[in-house]
């Protein structure tokens, strides 16, 4: 059964076609394959430097952090993940980030522009909806890059607009420090279509 995600005191309805198989990381629309947001904005970082088992580790670090917002984190908490969890729960509330008015891992897609991407959380205040990007590495400006096509598809879909999105970056290392980074959404999806020119012009 789909899950069912409300946003903004209604339920979303889904995008007819649309699906997203969580353990390939694949998206396809009608049967046929989306290319992912990272799937354009990869290249322009450089992994050479990057181990496979910070990548893991950064990939639980993101699975009790969602487990945690969304009150699914049942099991005794894993020592390594407890300064993650009250950096960010800390963070979260000085920002007003209320945990019951956010998406959290939300599979979206643009049916006009064939993409997808999964966005980290979504937070809606009074005067802004916050769209967020968790790492645990180090600040990186490549994520308003990815951020900004998600921002797009979130308008697209009716979940925000242009005038209250906010992009922001929360970087959190091993003692629950974090750092934030914001990032201007024109400007952001202005870098992002000259990748995705391209590299559909390339491919």
């Amino acid at each position: 059964m789909a899950t069912k995600h409300i946003w903004k005191g209604r339920e979303i309805a889904p995008i007819p076609g649309f699906t997203f198989d969580r353990e390939a990381h694949k998206y396809a629309l009608n049967g046929r394959p989306l290319k992912g947001v990272t799937g354009y904005t990869g290249r322009l970082r450089d992994h050479s430097f990057v181990k496979q088992v910070d990548l893991d580790f950064g990939s639980h670090v993101h699975r009790y952090l969602h487990l945690h917002d969304t009150g699914k984190l049942v099991q005794d908490i894993d020592p390594q993940m407890l300064p993650y969890i009250l950096g960010w729960t800390e963070k979260r509330q000085e920002m007003g980030w209320d945990t019951g008015k956010m998406l959290s891992e939300f599979p979206n897609c643009s049916e006009k522009y064939l993409i997808a991407g999964t966005f980290d959380r979504l937070f809606e205040t009074e005067k802004w909806d916050w769209l967020i990007d968790l790492k645990t590495g180090q600040p990186d400006k490549v994520t308003g890059i990815q951020l900004a096509p998600y921002g797009l598809m979130s308008i697209l879909r009716g979940l925000t607009t242009a005038g209250r999105l906010k992009l922001a970056e929360v970087c959190i290392d091993k003692t629950g420090h974090c750092k934030m980074q914001l990032f201007n959404y024109k400007v952001e999806l202005n870098y992002f279509w000259m990748a995705y020119s391209l590299q559909n012009h390339l491919s």
